[in-house]
Order: C-alpha cells, then structure tokens, then sequence
C-alpha cells in the first residue's frame, strides 16, 4: 500500500493545548484518567477526581513535553491533562480521529523524539515549528485520513493472537530458611575507570557506559 507522502505543518494539520498543573497534594482520588509524562499505562499517571480549573477531553492524542519526552497515546475516553503534556487534535473538525489514525500518527509524531530530551523539551513554540511527513490525497493536497485508517486496518487483521495455555500447578515455595547476603560476600564488584572523549581511542573493545540501549556497549575502543 504505497502511498505518496509530503511535509505538513504542524500547525496547519494539528491543534495544540497544554495541559494544566496539578500538584500531588491537591489530587484528590476519582474516576478521571490523569495523563502525565509517563511513557507507560498509555501515559496515565493516577485517576483522579479533577478539579473546575482542569479541562476534560476525550478522544485526543497526547504528547509528553518532559520527563519520558516525545512519547505519544491515544485516549478514547474522558480524561485531563498535567502540564508537562500536549493534548492534540486534528485541525479539520469533519475529521473524526480514530484509533487506527492515531496509530498510524504515533511513530510519526515519535520520531521527533531523537531531538528531544530531558533538558530539550517540547516546548510550545518548538512543536508548532515540527513538520509531519503524512500521506496525500491526490486531489486535496491534504493529509488523507482514510488510507491511514485503512492502513492500520490492514495490519491488524494480518495479526494472529496465539492463545497461550494456561496450567494451574501447585507449587510451594519455601522461603523460611532463606536470609540476607552481602552482594560483595557472592560477587567481584569494581568500578569502572573515567575516561573522556579526548581520551578515547577507536578499537575492537567493547566500552560499556551508562545507557539504557545496546546492552550498555556505548562504542568499540582500543584498550589503550
């Protein structure tokens, strides 16, 4: 399903409203998806009873400004917004956004993310400057909702669910004579040594740094 493609503006597509502040001491627990920066449970951070200053959407994309940045969840129900996200909708009001629109429109959206970090966030100025690369209708010159909806479509009923067979089995696990050990009694622990980029020197050796990807190799450098 080959499809011509073009740049949009975000602003020319996307409407665009920060969410509003909240602070942990005036949630008060309910029934309202709070959505927040998180990058997980669809970014919902807690379900809250929100307050009049809080404004309720339903059926909106949201995008993290800070914290997991650049994430981006689709929400069919009601729900409020923290400030650290955008909430986003489509421009064009005889456009109904749908799920299978905003799952196509999800790793577009997130591919902004390599420019973005914790101390680069999404502001609103720097998001309506983005530009979208989204599939054309021929006639309109305008994004075509319907082949992306069809798209995702077609993806989800090539997928086959293999149904997992669950087995119940009685098993006890006998902890009472289990204790606390030194992790320093069982393993070797050293500390890796400082160096910097100046320092660094291309090679076969795996260098392992402080990152959450590659399995923690960073680069190949000399020994030396």
């Amino acid at each position: 399903m080959s499809k011509e493609k073009k740049l949009f503006a975000f602003t020319e597509i996307f409407t665009a409203v920060r969410g509003t502040r909240l602070i942990e001491s005036e949630q008060i627990e309910g029934d309202v998806a709070y959505i927040s920066s998180t990058k997980c449970n669809n970014g919902i951070c807690s379900f809250i009873n929100p307050p009049e200053k809080m404004v309720l959407y339903k059926n909106k994309i949201t995008i993290s400004n800070s914290g997991s940045v650049g994430y981006l969840f689709y929400h069919n129900y009601p729900f409020v917004a923290s400030d650290h996200v955008t909430v986003i909708g489509i421009k064009d009001e005889s456009v109904k956004l749908t799920e299978n629109i905003a799952l196509y429109l999800k790793p577009v959206f997130e591919a902004m993310r390599y420019k973005y970090n914790f101390g680069r966030e999404i502001s609103d100025k720097r998001i309506k400057r983005e530009q979208l690369l989204l599939p054309v209708e021929e006639q309109s010159g305008q994004p075509d909702w319907e082949y992306m909806a069809r798209y995702i479509q077609s993806i989800r009923e090539r997928i086959r669910w293999k149904k997992i067979v669950v087995t119940k089995k009685n098993c006890r696990l006998d902890s009472t004579a289990w204790k606390d050990v030194k992790m320093g009694d069982i393993f070797d622990i050293d500390k890796g040594k400082r160096l910097t980029r100046a320092d660094i020197i291309a090679g076969q050796t795996n260098f392992i740094g402080a990152i959450s990807s590659n399995n923690g190799i960073r680069e190949k450098i000399s020994e030396e």
